[in-house]
Order: C-alpha cells, then sequence, then structure tokens
C-alpha cells in the first residue's frame, strides 16, 4: 500500500502541491493536495521507507485565536498531525502545509499504535497457519488443510507480564471458513494462539481440547432462512409545531 503511494507521491513536487490548494477554512478536514503533501514532506526529510504505515493522518488543529480572525480569502495556517509506524517503533511528525514543511519529527517510545493496520491483518493468517503447534491442533480436530480456515485477532489484554512486554500481541482465534458463508458460525474452539505481529510468530498457543465444530445452518441470507419473523409494526414520530429542544 505505502509502495502505492510513493509511487503517486513521487509524480508530484511539494511546491506544486502547495500552490494547487486552494484558500480554504482553517478547520476543514486536509484536502486530498494536502494528505500527498504531507506524505511528499516526509519523503523529502527521509522519513518514509517500505515500513512506514500511517496509521492517523489528520489536520493539526489550529490556535483558536487564528481562527476565529480568519476571513475568506485570506490564507489560513494550515499544519497536518501524523502518527506513523515503522516496524515496531512508533513516531508523531507535524507538518507545516502552507510553506510546506516538516516542524517536528519525534519517536515516542515505549507505545504502539492500537489500530492495527491493512497489512497486519493479511498477515496474520499466514503466521497462524505456518506454526506447528497450531497445525497440530487443526490435525486433532479433523483439518488436514489450513487454507479455509479463517483466523481473526482480538485483543490480547494487558497483564504486565515481563516476557509480553514490548511485543505487539493479539489473541488469534480461529473459523471453519470453508464450511459456511458466515464463518463465525463455525468457531474452532479450544485453541487461542497469542501472535506477535511485529517479529511475525506465535508467541503462545492455548489448547484446551477439542471441541466439536458446530454443524447447524449459520447463513442469514433470504435463501437460508425457510421463515422469518413477520415486520415490526410501524413507529410514527411527530412534532407538528417543531421541536421543543434548542
Amino acid at each position: 500500500m505505502i509502495a502505492l503511494l510513493i509511487a503517486v507521491f513521487w509524480s508530484f513536487t511539494v511546491s506544486a502541491l502547495a500552490a494547487d490548494t486552494p484558500a480554504i477554512h482553517p478547520l476543514d478536514p486536509l484536502s486530498q493536495a494536502e494528505l500527498t503533501a504531507v506524505a511528499a514532506t516526509l519523503k523529502a526529510a527521509g522519513h518514509l521507507d517500505d515500513n512506514t504505515r500511517f496509521v492517523f493522518l489528520s489536520l493539526r488543529e489550529p490556535d483558536k485565536n487564528a481562527v476565529l480572525k480568519w476571513q475568506p480569502g485570506t490564507t489560513a495556517q494550515r499544519e497536518a498531525f501524523a502518527m506513523i509506524k515503522q516496524g515496531s517503533r512508533t513516531f508523531e511528525a507535524v507538518v507545516d502545509l502552507v510553506q510546506p514543511k516538516l516542524v517536528s519529527w519525534n519517536e515516542i517510545k515505549g507505545v504502539q499504535p492500537a489500530l492495527l493496520l491493512f497489512d497486519e491483518l493479511q498477515n496474520l493468517n499466514a503466521i497462524v497457519r505456518g506454526d506447528s503447534g497450531w497445525q497440530a491442533a487443526m490435525r486433532k480436530r479433523g483439518f488436514d488443510k489450513f487454507d479455509k480456515i479463517t483466523c481473526m485477532p482480538f485483543s490480547a489484554g494487558y497483564f504486565g507480564v515481563p516476557e509480553e512486554e514490548g511485543h505487539r500481541l493479539v489473541r488469534a482465534e480461529c473459523y471453519d471458513a470453508g464450511a459456511a458463508i458466515n464463518y463465525w458460525g463455525r468457531p474452532i474452539e479450544g485453541v487461542v494462539a497469542t501472535v506477535d505481529l511485529n517479529q511475525r510468530r506465535v508467541m503462545k498457543l492455548v489448547d484446551t481440547g477439542v471441541v466439536p465444530v458446530p454443524q447447524e445452518p449459520a447463513e442469514y441470507d433470504a435463501k437460508s432462512i425457510a421463515t422469518t419473523r413477520a415486520p415490526l409494526n410501524p413507529i410514527v414520530v411527530q412534532e407538528p409545531q417543531g421541536a421543543a429542544f434548542a
């Protein structure tokens, strides 16, 4: 994803992007040109690489007095705030969009973004499916092929366990996606893998014993459900004299 973005950024210069940005209200969301300018500025400063992931990118709220003094047609001070993940490291950046230039770039140690990134979700299944202990647990449950098993990330929680410090952990629980479109109705219970997404490995595997995978119908589409309940009675809300609240 980042490689595609960088390819787009290379086709523009920072100065051209700034010149093409129209005058807008100081509190307006970042425009497409401004979003692109942020990445171009960070790239020019040497802060983008193949491991760069934008976790958060938004307008850095300006000073209130400046907002109140702003008049249409005048140039507003515009800055962007970005939270960036590079491997196991987390950075915060502020970019001036009027100049444009990098205002600050700071590593925030001892933290990690709470939001799971798209490629982390993609990598999860490959990590879990490649673990020999997890494979053995699946074979105990009658699964010889793993490509139709889908694993989903859940919070691993924080319990102050020393060996978990500094790791990017999720709790992976898996489902039989080969038996139903709605695989949430086919949980493979009794097996939970604690996965480090940064190191791409299963740190801990809990197997509490074989539990039969449900075989009952799990679909909710109209074709799969023989009968449906009667529709609810209509609700009508009227305020003929307008709302009684401000």
